[in-house]
């Protein structure tokens, strides 16, 4: 069934769990240069960006949409200009606490009106025209784990709850695994097993379905780590009904269970709304707002929480101008949504103008969806911009909706017992000192490790007093290149990225 292979995807009948696997290198990203966890939300059918993000001062949009559009009373005001879609209540709290961007008017040149070519290339991270293989996710996730083939697996990297696509496949192998029932995968996570043994017929029916169901419980490579993180935790948060509430609850339950994954997926869909869309956007927005609330609620470590980007992400958006079905057809640019303790919040990109639409009549888009990632890549998860280019095909500006203290590699990163400053010189040829201070008495270890994760060097091994200290990193017998430096003590791990001339 593929279960016990990289490559292998295990279907059942429902929404697909994908999982990638855990190395040297991802494992210090995630505990040591950040613990960052990123969590997409899929917005799967179009979701019509104009009445999520509403233009109240615009004429044009009204004008356009008499039957759809949201009157200006009606929108949860963000200022003078802009009001969410009455049904986002959890996100104008999240707004008016500085903790959402809403990215404008995101897309990507000669959009694709086709719902799995434009899912293809959002997933992918090409241009229109460029049709690629991989998941722009799949060729970071290689890019950093690159003896993938050959490392054996013990937890999650990344998790993908419900949806499709090829996000997280690699140019080699792949890397994706697929449950697609939520119920089951709640049962194993409570069980440890996708299927009951119990209630088989003592027939050769029984003995053969007996087998078959013994061989699929046994063979999730990843079920002991993520049981044994299911068991450290459980959601409290009333979570809405549908997929998405479930998958996030399941999201919630593993990153509470201390589970190393940082990189999950999840899918809400129905946003094809080309008839009657008034209640059926309002519902999923409603589900969204509901559930994106009740996740944050449900991370009761403020440490972890602060350390956790949500992300929305939809193939594209509705044309300006409504149908003869009061609904909204296929159209390009849409906003994007960016939730998290680090996230300085507010506005980025430019309105569309809706007086200036491209020759079909469809929105022109003013942010590349590549800037998007180049951000979340590189001042999220730590990335270097070269590998980031290298990722996403080519150079992409980055946009400032991380705050300074949420950047990987930033000072202020460090956990408050303890401070790992930046090295001097940065770079350096010869040795660079690194200054670090204590709130207390600790046993320190500082390990230098390479771009593949693999340990260089143990720089410091012993228990030092509290106040200020240095270590020193003698360059020789270094190859040129970046290096991380990874200290950890009883109040937890930090980590900062060198540079060798």
């Amino acid at each position: 069934m593929g279960l016990a292979t990289v490559g292998g995807t295990f279907m059942l009948a429902g929404r697909p769990v994908h999982a990638l696997a855990n190395t040297p290198l991802t494992s210090m990203l995630r505990r040591g240069l950040s613990g960052r966890i990123l969590v997409l939300v899929q917005l799967e059918g179009g979701n019509d960006g104009l009445n999520t993000v509403v233009p109240v001062r615009n004429d044009i949009y009204y004008s356009s949409r008499p039957n759809v559009s949201i009157a200006p009373g009606e929108t949860l005001a963000l200022d003078a200009d802009h009001g969410l879609h009455p049904a986002l209540t959890g996100f104008r709290d999240l707004f008016d606490d500085g903790k959402l961007a809403i990215v404008n008017n995101v897309g990507y040149e000669d959009s694709n009106l086709s719902h799995f070519r434009s899912t293809d290339i959002w997933m992918s991270g090409s241009d229109e025209n460029v049709i690629l293989e991989t998941g722009w996710l799949g060729r970071y996730l290689d890019e950093v784990n690159p003896d993938f083939v050959n490392t054996e697996p013990e937890e999650p990297l990344a998790v993908q709850v419900g949806g499709s696509g090829l996000i997280f496949k690699g140019p080699d192998v792949d890397m994706g695994m697929s449950v697609r029932d939520l119920n089951r995968f709640d049962d194993f996570l409570d069980s440890g097993r996708f299927y009951t043994l119990d209630g088989l017929p003592q027939t050769t029916y029984g003995t053969e379905m007996q087998f078959l169901r013994t061989t699929v419980n046994s063979a999730f490579r990843y079920g002991a780590a993520i049981q044994a993180a299911a068991a450290r935790s459980t959601t409290t948060a009333s979570y809405p009904e549908g997929p998405l509430g479930q998958g996030l609850a399941a999201i919630a339950r593993l990153i509470n269970g201390q589970l190393s994954t940082n990189i999950y997926v999840v899918t809400l869909g129905g946003f094809d709304t080309h008839a009657l869309q008034i209640e059926e956007h309002a519902a999923l927005l409603t589900n969204l707002s509901a559930g994106i609330t009740a996740f944050l609620s449900d991370i009761v470590d403020p440490t972890v929480r602060e350390n956790i980007v949500l992300a929305t992400f939809s193939e594209f958006g509705r044309r300006i101008e409504e149908n003869g079905s009061e609904g909204t057809d296929h159209g390009t640019s849409a906003p994007m949504f960016i939730i998290g303790d680090r996230v300085a919040g507010g506005f980025y990109g430019t309105e569309a103008d809706l007086a200036n639409p491209d020759p079909n009549g469809n929105m022109q888009y003013d942010v590349d969806y590549r800037q998007v990632y180049a951000t979340l890549l590189e001042d999220w998860l730590g990335v270097e911009a070269g590998i980031s280019a290298g990722v996403l095909q080519r150079p992409f500006d980055t946009l400032p909706f991380i705050t300074p203290s949420g950047v990987a590699t930033e000072p202020d990163a460090t956990p408050a017992a303890m401070t790992l400053r930046s090295n001097y010189p940065n770079p350096f040829s010869e040795r660079t000192t690194l200054g670090y201070s204590l709130d207390r008495p600790a046993h320190v270890r500082m390990e230098l490790f390479d771009v593949r994760g693999q340990r260089v060097r143990v720089l410091a091994d012993d228990t030092r007093g509290p106040g200020e200290h240095e270590v020193t990193l003698d360059g020789f017998g270094l190859a040129s290149g970046t290096y991380f430096v990874r200290m950890q003590s009883g109040d937890g791990v930090v980590t900062r990225k060198v540079v060798k001339e």
